[in-house]
């Protein structure tokens, strides 16, 4: 994650009591890579035949948001002092990967059937372009939004993907020289309502692998090869 703060303002409230107001722009992501993922990319395929390699906790998202908040720190006695921050969290753009099955068998022939039942959910200025199949034939990025300056403000201020965050935090001086912090951040959520897509898989299919003798012998060429993989 990274976070770059595009204002921020603190001040004393009284004798014991200091409060702020930030505004953070904040990306967020992360990634799950299956075991069996990892073992294949490294050893092959030899160790799987006439079995399954299990993808199902792949698994990952990103977000990208803009974070407005408020602060109240203050002492409850001599030795604790607790503070709190309430967040307005404006959604910008974001994907995430549902993974409710994934896997592969290699065939004793080495063919790979593949079984996905999964869902991509995309949030932001992308226009997902089907073929004639209802299967995604591209993805781009839509600028149809961004033509005037005011179409580009209405963006970076989108209010449409609203939530709300909390940070809590607290200090407890046992002595001197030792003191003792706990937190609980970014408790909080944000409802994805704008630019939506939602990407389905739920199929199967076998994958015999690809013929380099018809490349060789000119009865095909790489693109037509690749376009047959994809």
């Amino acid at each position: 994650e990274a976070g770059i703060q595009l204002f921020g303002l603190g001040f004393n409230a009284g004798k014991n009591l200091y409060m702020f107001i930030d505004i953070i722009e904040r990306v967020q992501g992360n990634v799950v890579v299956p075991r069996d993922l990892i073992v294949l990319a490294m050893k092959g395929n030899e160790g799987f035949v006439g079995n399954n390699i299990d993808l199902t906790s792949l698994r990952g998202d990103l977000k990208y948001f803009r974070e407005a908040g408020f602060g109240l720190s203050g002492n409850i006695t001599s030795r604790l002092r607790v503070g709190a921050r309430g967040k307005l969290l404006f959604g910008l753009a974001s994907v995430s990967i549902k993974n409710r099955s994934l896997g592969i068998r290699v065939n004793d022939d080495y063919s790979h059937t593949f079984n996905a039942d999964l869902t991509v959910n995309l949030s932001g200025p992308v226009k997902v372009i089907p073929d004639e199949d209802n299967s995604v034939g591209s993805i781009e990025i839509d600028d149809s939004g961004f033509d005037s300056d005011m179409e580009k403000l209405d963006y970076l201020l989108n209010t449409r993907n609203l939530g709300l965050g909390l940070d809590l935090g607290a200090e407890y001086t046992i002595t001197d020289k030792i003191l003792v912090s706990a937190s609980i951040t970014d408790l909080g959520y944000i409802p994805w309502k704008s630019d939506v897509s939602n990407l389905i898989a739920d199929t199967s299919f076998m994958f015999r692998g690809l013929n380099l003798t018809d490349v060789i012998e000119g009865t095909k060429t790489f693109e037509e090869m690749g376009d047959e993989m994809l």
